[in-house]
């Protein structure tokens, strides 16, 4: 009996240890908010107004969404089809898709890491 107990003890704590590092596991792999992992970009020019996809490997899309507007252009943040924010830029569509990458990391408060 004393071996039985001893056993189930054991059993107990290892299913402990296992349920923990599966929990690490699942909270270290996720992305942390605002921080996504880039599986493809896809831009768009057209004048004055441009456009970007950022396809996160999470699953999803996040989207910049610049238009003329007067005495500049105003950026849309879209994130999974939803607008969260939008901040006015002097030049987004006149820069390079880098630097477009860069006005959606600062206007949007998003940290675009490619994979």
């Amino acid at each position: 009996m004393i071996r039985e107990r001893a056993s189930l003890g054991q059993r107990a704590n290892a299913s402990i240890a296992t349920l923990a590092m599966l929990a690490f596991a699942t909270t270290t792999t996720a992305c942390p908010p605002n921080e996504e992992i880039l599986c493809g970009t896809t831009t768009e020019n057209t004048g004055a107004t441009c456009a970007a996809d950022y396809k996160l490997c999470a699953g999803g899309t996040d989207r910049i969404d610049c238009k003329s507007v007067s005495g500049g252009v105003m950026c849309a943040c879209i994130e999974d089809g939803m607008t969260k924010k939008s901040f006015p830029s002097n030049d987004a569509c006149n820069v390079t898709p880098d630097t477009l990458k860069k006005r959606a990391a600062e206007g949007c408060g998003w940290t675009l890491e490619e994979k």
